[in-house]
């Protein structure tokens, strides 16, 4: 039963639950003035898209596999196959992390593999349990995959990570967005108020002219996920995202103003002097050696950030790290324009 709307000339628009199931969600945003409905389902299905962060493995080693066309002993799919199947296993992150991280699929015997016999480190939970990956043929068979994971957005070709990857892993075309598809359309829509029992995820900040109700819009957006992340998630996760890009912070018209401001800030907020999002960067995706990238990693050194504030001395003491794999860090920072801690720091 819809409730009356008072005498308000305006009403702030409402995001409105039809469905939000685990990997299929429907949503309404009106009443909305003529022209905003594209405006903001356009924006919202390209962050949806584009920007939603997810995990996903990058790389893969099976053991006794050195090619991508080879086939295992005992497996009814050859590798080709199953690196396919690896690469539509639905991550969820815990807790966000930079690095990779590892998983380890170690089976044997007749019968099915499926996402649920991967083991997961803390961070990490399999959100297609159900998922299948190979099919084991006889009594004796196994099959042993060491997987790495990572964090990122959209996509990222297997070719980009071949140069990058260990000898005896198999690179992944990694497809990091949680969301499969998003579809949205708009509706001419006579607002006569809200219905009783409707779930909201919230209210637009802006309000919407009711003067001309035959002429408002209703938006419908239609979200699938591969299960890592609700569709309602999702939703609230896009607005805060598209929301964070026209929050627009005025400069000072006074240059002094506005030196004095960016200095004290940085020298608050970044003792370095470096972009916070390049300090934030993993050493990896920064381009530095993988020789050295593992050395480090190993140590606890995963960012830039890290990096910096490391002496050449301290590196030189670190395990697995050599004087070559040292040259090879500056010669990277040098070319960032960057360059080691002093020993007097």
């Amino acid at each position: 039963m819809a409730l009356p709307i008072t005498r308000k000339e305006e009403e702030n628009p409402r995001i409105v639950v039809f469905r939000d199931e685990k990997k299929e969600g429907k949503f309404f945003i009106y009443p909305l003035e003529p022209g905003v409905g594209h405006t903001i389902g356009s924006a919202l299905r390209r962050v949806l898209l584009s920007q939603i962060e997810g995990a996903a493995i990058t790389e893969a080693r099976i053991e006794g596999v050195y090619h991508p066309l080879s086939t295992i002993p005992n497996v009814l799919e050859d590798v080709t196959v199953i690196l396919l199947n690896l690469k539509e296993v639905a991550l969820k992150p815990i807790r966000p992390f930079s690095g990779a991280l590892s998983m380890l699929l170690d089976v044997q015997g007749e019968g099915e593999v499926v996402a649920a016999d991967i083991k997961t480190p803390p961070e990490l939970e399999i959100a297609n349990p159900e998922h299948h990956i190979a099919t084991l043929t006889e009594p004796d068979a196994k099959l042993r995959i060491e997987m790495k994971v990572e964090m990122g957005k959209g996509f990222q070709l297997a070719s980009t990570r071949e140069s990058k990857s260990q000898i005896g892993f198999l690179p992944l075309t990694a497809i990091f967005t949680p969301i499969r598809k998003v579809a949205y359309y708009v509706e001419n829509y006579h607002f006569t108020g809200w219905n009783e029992g409707q779930r909201y995820l919230g209210q637009l900040a802006t309000k919407t002219s009711l003067r001309e109700r035959l002429n408002l819009e209703r938006l419908t957006i239609e979200i699938m996920t591969n299960g890592a992340i609700s569709p309602s998630d999702a939703l609230l996760k896009a607005i805060s995202i598209l929301s964070s890009y026209f929050q627009i912070v005025p400069l000072s018209e006074k240059k002094e103003d506005v030196s004095t401001v960016s200095v004290s800030e940085e020298a608050e907020n970044d003792p370095l002097g470096i972009d916070e999002d390049l300090l934030d960067s993993s050493l990896e995706d920064l381009g530095f050696p993988s020789r050295a990238v593992h050395a480090l990693s190993s140590e606890g050194i995963t960012k830039l950030r890290d990096l910096l504030r490391c002496t050449e001395k301290k590196l030189l003491s670190l395990r697995n790290l050599g004087r070559k794999s040292l040259e090879q860090v500056k010669e990277t920072l040098n070319k960032m324009g960057l360059s080691l801690a002093s020993e007097e720091e």
